[in-house]
């Protein structure tokens, strides 16, 4: 009984870290992923990016260079890491991941997620592989 107990325990311990671990922990201490502007991307590249991208809009941990970073190729196009402010920036800016040649007529060609600003001047600012948890 006793040793059923421990091993609960033990379980119970590791699923905890995990969750801890795949729910932004990681990006605590480390810089995110790495990649490379040739690197073909795979979805759970891609995911692992948006995860690391969303820790960073929810710290407000905006670069100081807003110009957009290829990060790598899906889909046979371009992915940028890219800032987008419409008001009261840094503070209420965002960052996502872009297909850099889109369009809004070709973000259905790529599969994408059109991506619209409120507020001030609202439209079409991208067209993303993911799905990103913060509005636009």
């Amino acid at each position: 009984m006793k040793k059923a107990l421990v091993i609960a325990g033990i379980l119970a311990l590791a699923a905890l870290i995990y969750y801890f671990i795949s729910n932004h922990f990681y990006y605590l201490f480390f810089s995110g992923p790495e990649t490379e502007s040739n690197q073909i991307l795979t979805k759970t590249d891609l995911d692992e990016l948006q995860g690391y991208l969303d820790y960073r809009n929810q710290s407000k941990d905006f670069p100081d260079e807003h110009s957009p970073v290829i990060v790598g190729v899906y889909n046979g196009t371009n992915v940028v890491e890219q800032y987008w402010c419409n008001d009261a920036c840094p503070d209420n800016g965002i960052l996502y991941l872009n297909y850099a040649s889109s369009t809004e007529e070709t973000c259905d060609e790529f599969s994408g997620i059109k991506l619209t600003k409120f507020g001030w001047g609202s439209g079409y600012i991208g067209c993303s592989p993911t799905e990103n948890k913060f509005s636009y």
